[in-house]
Protein backbone atom coordinates (compact mmCIF):
# COMPACT_ATOMS: atom_id res chain seq x y z
CA UNK A 1 0.00 0.00 0.00
CA UNK A 2 2.77 2.57 0.68
CA UNK A 3 4.20 1.92 -2.78
CA UNK A 4 0.80 2.58 -4.33
CA UNK A 5 0.50 5.83 -2.34
CA UNK A 6 3.96 6.93 -3.46
CA UNK A 7 3.19 6.10 -7.10
CA UNK A 8 -0.06 8.09 -6.95
CA UNK A 9 1.73 11.10 -5.49
CA UNK A 10 4.69 10.98 -7.88
CA UNK A 11 2.79 10.27 -11.11
CA UNK A 12 1.86 13.95 -11.75
CA UNK A 13 5.59 14.78 -11.76
CA UNK A 14 6.34 12.45 -14.71
CA UNK A 15 5.79 15.17 -17.39
CA UNK A 16 8.40 17.33 -15.63
CA UNK A 17 10.87 14.44 -15.84
CA UNK A 18 10.15 13.65 -19.50
CA UNK A 19 9.99 17.28 -20.70
CA UNK A 20 11.77 19.41 -18.07
CA UNK A 21 10.19 22.84 -18.23
CA UNK A 22 9.20 25.15 -15.44
CA UNK A 23 5.51 24.98 -16.41
CA UNK A 24 5.51 21.17 -16.25
CA UNK A 25 7.29 21.15 -12.89
CA UNK A 26 4.92 23.68 -11.34
CA UNK A 27 1.85 21.89 -12.69
CA UNK A 28 3.05 18.50 -11.45
CA UNK A 29 3.95 19.86 -8.02
CA UNK A 30 0.57 21.58 -7.67
CA UNK A 31 -1.38 18.46 -8.61
CA UNK A 32 0.76 16.30 -6.31
CA UNK A 33 0.25 18.75 -3.44
CA UNK A 34 -3.52 18.67 -3.94
CA UNK A 35 -3.46 14.87 -3.82
CA UNK A 36 -1.68 14.56 -0.47
CA UNK A 37 -4.87 14.77 1.60
CA UNK A 38 -6.93 12.19 -0.33
CA UNK A 39 -4.00 9.81 -0.74
CA UNK A 40 -2.24 9.88 2.59
CA UNK A 41 -4.51 11.32 5.23
CA UNK A 42 -7.91 10.02 4.21
CA UNK A 43 -7.08 6.81 2.36
CA UNK A 44 -9.28 4.75 4.72
CA UNK A 45 -12.39 6.76 3.89
CA UNK A 46 -14.50 5.46 1.04
CA UNK A 47 -15.10 8.84 -0.63
CA UNK A 48 -11.56 10.25 -0.39
CA UNK A 49 -9.90 8.26 -3.22
CA UNK A 50 -12.89 8.92 -5.46
CA UNK A 51 -12.77 12.63 -4.74
CA UNK A 52 -9.01 12.56 -5.21
CA UNK A 53 -9.40 10.77 -8.55
CA UNK A 54 -11.96 13.30 -9.77
CA UNK A 55 -9.44 16.16 -9.70
CA UNK A 56 -6.82 14.56 -11.96
CA UNK A 57 -9.54 13.22 -14.25
CA UNK A 58 -10.91 16.74 -14.75
CA UNK A 59 -7.40 18.09 -15.29
CA UNK A 60 -6.75 15.35 -17.86
CA UNK A 61 -9.87 16.30 -19.80
CA UNK A 62 -8.95 19.99 -19.69
CA UNK A 63 -5.35 19.34 -20.73
CA UNK A 64 -6.38 17.08 -23.61
CA UNK A 65 -9.19 19.35 -24.80
CA UNK A 66 -6.98 22.44 -25.04
CA UNK A 67 -4.87 21.38 -28.04
CA UNK A 68 -7.81 19.61 -29.69
CA UNK A 69 -9.99 22.72 -29.49
CA UNK A 70 -7.14 25.01 -30.52
CA UNK A 71 -7.32 27.10 -27.38
CA UNK A 72 -4.21 29.10 -26.63
CA UNK A 73 -3.22 29.28 -30.30
CA UNK A 74 -2.79 32.70 -31.93
CA UNK A 75 -5.29 33.84 -34.53
CA UNK A 76 -4.35 34.23 -38.17
CA UNK A 77 -4.35 38.01 -37.82
CA UNK A 78 -1.90 37.82 -34.91
CA UNK A 79 0.39 35.55 -36.93
CA UNK A 80 0.31 37.90 -39.94
CA UNK A 81 0.98 40.96 -37.78
CA UNK A 82 3.84 39.22 -35.97
CA UNK A 83 5.42 38.05 -39.23
CA UNK A 84 5.15 41.55 -40.71
CA UNK A 85 6.76 43.18 -37.67
CA UNK A 86 9.55 40.61 -37.50
CA UNK A 87 10.36 40.89 -41.20
CA UNK A 88 10.23 44.70 -41.07
CA UNK A 89 12.70 44.80 -38.18
CA UNK A 90 14.88 42.09 -39.69
CA UNK A 91 14.51 39.74 -36.72
CA UNK A 92 14.04 35.99 -37.17
CA UNK A 93 10.51 34.64 -36.91
CA UNK A 94 9.93 32.42 -33.88
CA UNK A 95 6.29 31.45 -33.52
CA UNK A 96 6.86 30.18 -29.99
CA UNK A 97 6.73 33.83 -28.91
CA UNK A 98 3.06 33.92 -29.89
CA UNK A 99 2.00 31.17 -27.52
CA UNK A 100 -0.41 32.22 -24.82
CA UNK A 101 -0.04 29.09 -22.70
CA UNK A 102 3.34 28.03 -21.31
CA UNK A 103 2.82 24.45 -22.59
CA UNK A 104 2.97 23.13 -26.11
CA UNK A 105 0.72 20.34 -27.43
CA UNK A 106 3.09 17.55 -26.40
CA UNK A 107 3.35 18.88 -22.84
CA UNK A 108 -0.42 19.10 -22.49
CA UNK A 109 -0.88 15.53 -23.71
CA UNK A 110 1.82 14.32 -21.29
CA UNK A 111 0.04 16.10 -18.45
CA UNK A 112 -3.27 14.53 -19.52
CA UNK A 113 -1.77 11.03 -19.55
CA UNK A 114 -0.12 11.53 -16.17
CA UNK A 115 -3.38 12.79 -14.67
CA UNK A 116 -5.32 9.82 -16.06
CA UNK A 117 -2.75 7.42 -14.64
CA UNK A 118 -2.96 9.22 -11.29
CA UNK A 119 -6.75 8.91 -11.26
CA UNK A 120 -6.48 5.19 -12.00
CA UNK A 121 -3.91 4.75 -9.21
CA UNK A 122 -6.16 6.59 -6.76
CA UNK A 123 -9.13 4.40 -7.59
CA UNK A 124 -6.93 1.32 -7.18
CA UNK A 125 -5.73 2.69 -3.87
CA UNK A 126 -9.33 3.11 -2.73
CA UNK A 127 -10.16 -0.47 -3.64
CA UNK A 128 -7.02 -1.78 -1.93
CA UNK A 129 -7.74 0.18 1.24
CA UNK A 130 -11.31 -1.11 1.28
CA UNK A 131 -10.16 -4.73 0.94
CA UNK A 132 -7.51 -4.34 3.64
CA UNK A 133 -10.08 -2.99 6.07
CA UNK A 134 -12.37 -6.02 5.83
CA UNK A 135 -12.16 -8.80 8.38
CA UNK A 136 -10.72 -12.06 7.09
CA UNK A 137 -13.14 -14.65 5.81
CA UNK A 138 -14.07 -17.38 8.24
CA UNK A 139 -13.35 -20.89 7.30
CA UNK A 140 -16.47 -22.80 6.46
CA UNK A 141 -17.01 -25.81 8.68
CA UNK A 142 -19.62 -28.33 7.53
CA UNK A 143 -22.42 -28.85 10.00
CA UNK A 144 -23.38 -32.24 11.17
CA UNK A 145 -27.02 -33.11 10.92
CA UNK A 146 -28.66 -33.55 14.27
Amino acid sequence: MPALCAAALLMPLVPAVIAPTAANAVTGAAVAALLVVPVVVLRRRLWAPRLGAALPALLAVAAAATPIAGLGEPSQEEVRRYAAVQSATGKPIDFRELRILPWDTDDLLLIALACLATAALLLTLGQTARWEGRPPLRRLVPRRPS
